[in-house]
């Protein structure tokens, strides 16, 4: 069999959630060997389930997929290695656990960390501080190594500290309100956040590159990817518009327009037969501009019916002559 691109690197987890979890996963399904790095004692919120380990029988009858999902609607045992996040987020990939709060935790990473080629993690700042891991700590297990560091903010100004998970990181954007409608609230959006697989991507992409260059030139190196900055992409069309155009792009306006609420011929005596009249009523008034409702005919020979009617603006309903019986509207 053929060699993956990224057989015989290895690279060192410290992700969660979806931004660095998934990058794992690109560089795994690549042929790195990823060693997922869990800690027996703390709970990683987002990752081997959602929102607890041990997930009751009533808690999987209902809500998304994602969550819920387990074989059989049964969380079994050990729901934790059934979770859907779990079974899609750590697919080719190896995990051990260590408690790295504690000094011989941290020993066992060093150990680790000294027979790999990059190390990546996405925590709010701050917390691979506490814990000791740091771009010299692991220089001195491995002097090339490769470090990876995206936090939502990145690492210094004024939101450094904040934490965030995809849904803060695009409404501190405005990415949120830019998908969204102007007459409906961010919470009417999908639950999907682009900027969770935008930064997992590249994050992805930062470390062939720097492993490329290591290749090259014998020397590891400290990368910083802010989400936030990098998710920016996201939003080139609306950077465009005003650089060239000077218009600030805002949410699209939906128009929730009335649909038919019913249709009546008349005479009755003459339903379907010349000169009869029909009329399309609506659950409310059509809009500016007016709404077209199309007819639909129950007869082939449809010659005198129109396709459609128009209902003005303002109006609720239309009248219209047919010529064949008339059986619904939409």
């Amino acid at each position: 069999m053929a060699k993956l691109p990224l057989d015989g690197i290895r690279i060192v987890d410290l992700g969660g959630v979806w931004a660095g979890t998934f990058a794992t996963v690109l560089l795994a399904d690549l042929g790195a060997e990823v060693l997922k790095v869990e800690n027996q004692y703390v709970w990683q919120p987002n990752t081997r389930a959602v929102p607890v380990a041990h997930l009751t029988k009533q808690m999987t009858q209902a809500g998304p997929g994602w969550v819920t999902g387990l074989p059989h609607n049964d969380p079994g045992e050990r729901p934790w290695n059934y979770h859907p996040m779990f079974i899609s987020l750590y697919r080719n990939k190896h995990s051990f656990t260590v408690d790295i709060r504690r000094p011989d935790g941290m020993k066992i990473l060093g150990q680790v960390v000294a027979m790999s080629d990059a190390v990546l993690e996405n925590s709010a700042v701050g917390t691979m501080e506490k814990l000791g891991v740091t771009y010299d700590w692991l220089r001195q297990m491995k002097d090339d190594i490769i470090f990876l560091r995206a936090p939502g903010y990145g690492l210094s100004g004024e939101y450094m500290t904040a934490r965030t998970m995809g849904a803060h990181l695009e409404g501190v954007m405005g990415h949120q309100l830019l998908r969204g409608y102007k007459d409906g609230d961010p919470s009417m959006n999908s639950g999907i956040f682009a900027a969770d697989y935008i930064a997992a991507s590249q994050i992805a992409f930062a470390i062939m590159a720097a492993i490329w260059h290591r290749n090259n030139t014998g020397k590891g190196q400290f990368i910083e990817m802010a989400q936030a900055e990098n998710a920016a992409s996201m939003f080139v069309q609306a950077y465009m518009n005003y650089t060239l155009n000077g218009v600030t792009q805002s949410a699209s306006l939906i128009v929730q327009a009335p649909t038919a609420l019913s249709l009546t011929v008349a005479p009755a005596s003459v339903r379907g037969g010349q000169g009869a009249t029909g009329t399309v009523t609506l659950t409310g008034q059509a809009p500016a501009g007016g709404i077209s409702v199309t007819l639909v005919s129950s007869s082939t020979t449809a010659a005198n019916v129109p396709a459609s009617v128009t209902v003005a603006a303002g109006s609720t309903t239309a009248t219209f002559a047919v010529g064949t019986s008339v059986v619904g509207a939409n």
